[in-house]
């Protein structure tokens, strides 16, 4: 008989791992599986001696398996010891870090420029530097969290016209007539 899609992921990931490889890339592997194999994969990964680089969206799994996550944020990788519920806690403090920093710059800008407005005469030197502070504050690069959790996909291009016609369908259960001659297009 035929593999089901379970069957075929269990025998590739049984297979790979009798060739005892030193690395482990895993893209989604609870994917197709049963929760018996789930939790016998989480307990072979706790013992695995070899690194494992594991891509899911499995949180159970990350909680269970891994001992540090990478994160990707505004182009950077940022590495956090610990699992999923670790990396929900150390991130949400980096954040609220973050937060204040942006807005004691943000406050150190306003300062500065009602300075500069009220001191537009005043000492040269002293000026100077007040002036220099403000383009170091201003000119550093502070990108804002993408927190909306969408990814924008642009739809692609028309393949044809119709994706289902039917021309003079008709359907009986036994001898009972549910229609006849039905004819449409599905744009």
């Amino acid at each position: 008989g035929l593999l089901s899609g379970g069957e075929k992921r269990r025998v590739a990931l049984c297979s790979m791992l009798l060739s005892k490889p030193d690395m482990l890339l895993l893209d989604e592997p609870t994917n197709h599986l049963d929760a018996e194999s789930v939790d016998w994969l989480e307990q072979f990964l706790q013992r695995y001696p070899g690194t494992v680089v594991a891509i899911t969206h499995d949180r159970y799994f990350l909680d269970n398996a891994a001992e540090w996550i990478l994160e990707l944020d505004r182009g950077h990788g940022i590495p956090w010891k610990g699992n999923y519920t670790d990396w929900l806690t150390q991130k949400d403090e980096r954040l609220k870090q973050e937060d204040n920093q942006e807005k004691a710059r943000q406050k150190a800008i306003q300062k500065e420029l009602e300075w500069s407005r009220q001191n537009a005469k005043g000492g040269r030197t002293k000026g100077k530097a007040r002036l220099a502070r403000l383009e170091e504050l201003q000119s550093v690069d502070y990108q804002k969290r993408n927190e909306t959790n969408e990814i924008f996909i642009p739809p692609g291009e028309r393949l044809g016209n119709a994706v289902m016609e039917f021309k003079n369908v008709s359907k009986k259960f036994g001898d009972r007539l549910l229609f006849d001659n039905l004819s449409f297009l599905v744009p």
